[in-house]
């Protein structure tokens, strides 16, 4: 046998003998992703749209619009949480919260012909 054959029937006998990380009920809770359209009012450059945590850990919000769009997310309190100033309408932040967080999250659009951005949580 080769040596490449004999290292990946063990390295294959051993994955095999490793148990999960999380049984069942200690498996991390999926949600299902909120989608929301921000569309700024008349001359305005931003929009708004409010979300409440309902799990501690960690939030990832996307704006997706035409043109250059920034995303800020801040808490109830003013402060930023996460926020993200690339390039073009193709944003990810991402930041922990705790359950049960008023978060906003801010879109504005920079410069381009899109007057939409959708951001989902």
């Amino acid at each position: 046998m080769s040596r490449t054959l004999a290292f990946l029937v063990g390295t294959l006998a051993a994955l095999s003998l490793v148990a999960p990380a999380q049984g069942a009920e200690g498996a991390p809770k999926l949600l299902a992703p909120t989608v929301r359209t921000l569309e700024p009012a008349g001359d305005a450059r931003c929009a708004t749209t409010t979300y409440r945590s309902s799990v501690t850990g960690l939030l990832d919000v996307r704006l997706r619009g035409r043109g250059d769009w920034d995303l800020i997310v801040r808490g109830a309190d003013g402060r930023r949480v996460a926020s993200s100033r690339s390039f073009g309408g193709n944003e990810v932040v991402q930041g922990w919260v705790r359950g049960g967080s008023q978060l906003v999250a801010e879109g504005c659009r920079r410069a381009g012909a899109g007057s939409t951005a959708r951001v989902t949580l």
